[in-house]
């Protein structure tokens, strides 16, 4: 661990049913594909370029990552490959931070980089309903997903910006 990290948690699109149904839809691209080649209803030029843009998506949706830092300076999270570098949270922006369990649809529309509804700030969310809750000294919200919300609490405790948890 970096000097002066209290917490570090990458995660990313690696949940089971994604697993099984992207490769899932590329075998059954794949026979009907060669289906249509078969019967002559489809070139495979056409085939080709369905199964490779298809392959691309699944592979771009596996490399996105989550990565967040708790420091004894703030809070850092990058969720590569939309942010280049990690965007920054210093100790002195953070009015509150706690840990709380959400509901991604109904407050921010899913996972991922997602603008939240009814005044609930921006999410940065891979999977779980469980997230790092922060409230800025100039109003705006900020939600991180996590998978270990005790060690994240832990770290915001060392960070002195604990202020209560809602699991």
């Amino acid at each position: 661990m970096e000097p002066n990290t209290v917490f570090i948690e990458q995660q990313g699109f690696s949940q089971g049913w994604l697993r099984y149904f992207l490769p899932g839809l590329i075998l059954i691209a794949i026979g009907l594909s060669v289906a249509q080649y078969i019967t002559r209803e489809e070139s495979l030029r056409d085939a080709v370029i369905a199964l490779v843009l298809l392959s691309l998506v699944s592979l771009f949706i596996f490399s996105i990552r989550m990565e967040t830092k708790i420091k004894t300076d703030g809070i850092y999270v990058r969720f590569s490959p939309f942010h280049v570098k990690h965007r920054y949270y210093s100790r002195e922006v953070i009015q509150q931070a706690f840990i709380r369990e959400y509901n991604p649809l109904r407050e921010y529309g899913g996972w991922g980089i997602r603008m939240g509804l009814f005044g609930h700030g921006w999410a940065y969310n891979i999977s779980g309903n469980v997230g790092i809750q922060l409230i800025m000294k100039d109003g705006t919200r900020l939600l991180i997903g996590t998978r270990q919300p005790h060690k994240a609490a832990e770290a915001l405790k060392r960070l002195g910006k604990l202020h209560h948890i809602e699991l």
